[in-house]
């Protein structure tokens, strides 16, 4: 969190003196005093035990600098956002004081863990603290060095200042050097320890680590201004925080702090999601900033942790726990991890291959998702408008959102999959690009495909088919015509005698048909006919009447009952073996039906898309010319009802739209009488070959 949003929640807190003495500010009138608590004050005798437990020399350091604690009282921390933006610690270096919430102890001791959880966190603020008094002494002290008496003119006789001879300062024009830096900061040390070997000397690493940058002060300008203030541009918060760290796992180590209980851990992060859970908010990831943060804490505190089995190997718990949550997140999650990539987060950096091999492992389509995976990897961190690697240039939103969507609707052997994959109808375009070449590159024709199509890919088609809908604006399936239509064939009377009067002798498949006859039956009477599953049950009736002599009007009623006859249809390619010779007209119906609804959801795609192209293409070129929309007699694109009737034959599609764009002698109407509209995409004056398409 940041440091002024830090300050302005403290300023507002109740704060009582815990140890040492307050530090005033003479510069800020509101300013005000703080309250100490008395020596006998069970919090203060607390306090003192914590201090036993920290080791003497510390102690003693603590003791002697002109310090304090400032305890923050309440049932919170310092700030609070939510679990994961949270600051428990603070340092006020322009106060010299520790912001400590009370909160804390309280934590501690419900987890007897009072005294050492304590200590350790007020070794981790202490020592910085110290750190930044330490660079104050030392830019003091090079100050004074660095300033000298000016000397007084005889002429004026004695200064008023003194009788010694001088008066004011001059700059001496001394400067830091490294001999004298080192100097300064052994006469003004407190608590670090100094050691022979440079390597193990905390002294050594104090002045290795600001160096550079005291080297550079000059003695003019820690004269001129306050040291604190250049002090507190010189500290390096990273730096510090990371030696206190390293400085409190070694004394926790040596000293045998119990371990059961971690500060940071266990402390801190409990008390801050005891409070997430009083104030009832989510403790689970929103986000892929939110899993992230809960990866590095989980590092953080368990540099070992538990191995578990995870997509054909095993790999530490918090490992396979994050990958899951950024898949799990959806599109969001799988985006930021990308963008985390392009940025060279270290962890996405080392998890990027085990996250693709995850992806892959939940798909009947692995090449699919190994294809669209590689190629967010390859290009995600190149910078927009370079041209690397023969001119290829960053991927554009549009297709990182059709690999998105390549990758979601291809996870069918995701748990929630379904759910997840909707979540691409918001991305647009290149989702409605990728949905549709996939259904394209799915033949359902051919006998082979159809059999790797039933074991592997009918899910993500379908799901394809579902999404497509659902972006085209259909995914209510016609409304409340529809449902109508619907509750009609449930009310139909011959259907419901061929349902209840024993259906199994008009099928191949009797045990299956009394199955979905008992359900449909109980789904019926308890849900009513709108229900998806008692349509869905219902088809599954219908597609098994083989030997009924009215078959092709039942199969003729399932195209029209939407998804849930689809589900249904899939059911018998699942359930029916292509050995089956028994049942082998059941598997072929379905498969000529089930094939007609792709088809015509790939047309009806295709034929929504054509028309948004040719609505802009014409408003563009009637804003960049006005007359040429009159003069032109080209047709847009084909309406879908054409389409369908043509099939699959664009040879004959050709021809249909060149016959209709040539004039007819007969009647003697012009070319320009047969345009289409280009909205609607229909003959204003129908050709013969339309009224004969619309008789057929």
């Amino acid at each position: 969190m940041g440091h002024d949003e830090v300050n302005r929640a403290i300023t507002g807190a109740d704060k009582t003196i815990l140890f040492g003495q307050q530090t005033r500010l003479p510069h800020f009138p509101e300013d005000r005093r703080l309250s100490r608590l008395h020596a006998g004050d069970e919090r203060v005798l607390f306090f003192w035990r914590v201090l036993k437990k920290v080791p003497a020399n510390l102690r003693r350091a603590l003791i002697e600098a002109p310090i304090s604690i400032t305890l923050v009282q309440g049932d919170t921390l310092l700030c609070f956002r939510d679990v994961r933006h949270h600051q428990a610690v603070h340092l006020g270096r322009r106060r010299r004081t520790i912001y400590l919430p009370e909160l804390l102890m309280l934590q501690a001791e419900e987890c007897g863990y009072d005294y050492w959880a304590i200590a350790e966190g007020l070794i981790y603020a202490g020592w910085m603290l110290l750190d930044y008094l330490l660079l104050v002494d030392v830019l003091t002290d090079f100050g004074h060095r660095a300033m000298r008496r000016k000397k007084s003119d005889p002429q004026q006789g004695a200064s008023s200042e003194g009788d010694d001879g001088l008066t004011g300062w001059n700059w001496s024009g001394l400067r830091l050097s490294e001999p004298l830096l080192r100097r300064l900061v052994q006469d003004n040390n407190r608590h670090r320890r100094q050691h022979p070997d440079p390597g193990k000397s905390e002294v050594e690493e104090f002045i290795a680590g600001y160096r550079s940058a005291l080297i550079r002060v000059e003695g003019l300008n820690v004269w001129s201004h306050e040291p604190w203030e250049i002090g507190r541009d010189l500290f390096d918060v990273d730096l510090e925080q990371r030696w206190a760290q390293m400085k409190m796992e070694r004394i926790a180590d040596i000293f045998d702090y119990p371990r059961m209980f971690l500060f940071d851990r266990d402390i801190i992060h409990g008390a801050a999601r005891d409070l997430a859970t009083r104030r009832r908010q989510p403790l689970e990831p929103k986000s892929f900033a939110d899993a992230l943060h809960d990866y590095k804490d989980a590092h953080r505190f368990d540099r070992h942790p538990l191995m578990t089995e995870f997509c054909r190997g095993i790999v530490p718990k918090p490992r396979a726990l994050f990958l899951q949550t950024v898949v799990e997140l959806g599109v969001a999650g799988l985006r930021g991890f990308f963008d985390a990539y392009r940025h060279g987060v270290p962890e996405t950096l080392d998890l990027v291959h085990s996250l693709w091999m995850y992806l892959v492992s939940l798909s009947s389509d692995p090449a699919g998702v190994f294809a669209h995976v590689g190629r967010l990897r390859s290009r995600a961190r190149h910078v927009d408008g370079v041209e690397v690697d023969g001119g290829q240039v960053p991927l554009s939103e549009r297709e990182i959102d059709r690999h998105l969507t390549g990758i979601y609707v291809r996870l069918d052997r995701l748990p929630g999959y379904r759910q997840l994959a909707r979540q691409v109808i918001d991305l647009g375009v290149g989702a409605h690009d990728e949905l549709l070449a996939l259904i394209q590159n799915h033949g359902l024709e051919d006998a082979d495909e159809w059999a790797t199509f039933k074991m592997k890919k009918q899910a993500i088609v379908a799901c394809a088919c579902e999404l497509l809908e659902g972006m085209d604006g259909e995914a209510d399936h016609g409304g409340v015509a529809d449902l109508a239509a619907r509750r009609r064939i449930h009310e139909d009377l011959q259907l419901q005698v061929l349902v209840s009067d024993r259906p199994h002798r008009f099928t191949s498949d009797p045990s299956a048909v009394l199955m979905y006859s008992r359900e449909y039956r109980r789904t019926l009477a308890e849900f009513g006919p709108a229900d998806p599953d008692t349509n869905s049950l219902l088809a599954s009736i219908l597609i098994r009447m083989d030997k009924s002599e009215r078959y092709e009007e039942w199969v003729e009623l399932i195209p029209g009952m939407g998804p849930p006859a689809v589900s249904a249809l899939y059911g018998v390619l699942e359930q029916i073996s292509e050995r089956d010779e028994r049942r082998a007209p059941i598997l072929q119906r379905s498969r000529r039906i089930l094939g007609s609804i792709l088809l015509e959801k790939q047309l009806r795609a295709r034929a929504q898309q054509g028309a948004r192209h040719a609505h802009l293409q014409e408003e563009t070129e009637v804003a960049q010319n006005p007359t040429a929309a009159d003069d032109d007699g080209a047709p847009r694109f084909v309406a879908l009802h054409r389409e369908l009737l043509m099939g699959a034959n664009s040879q004959a599609m050709a021809e249909e739209e060149e016959a209709a764009a040539e004039p007819v002698e007969d009647d003697g109407v012009g070319d320009s009488d047969h345009r289409k509209s280009p909205d609607t995409g229909s003959s204003t004056n129908p050709s013969p070959d339309d009224e004969e398409g619309k008789v057929t």
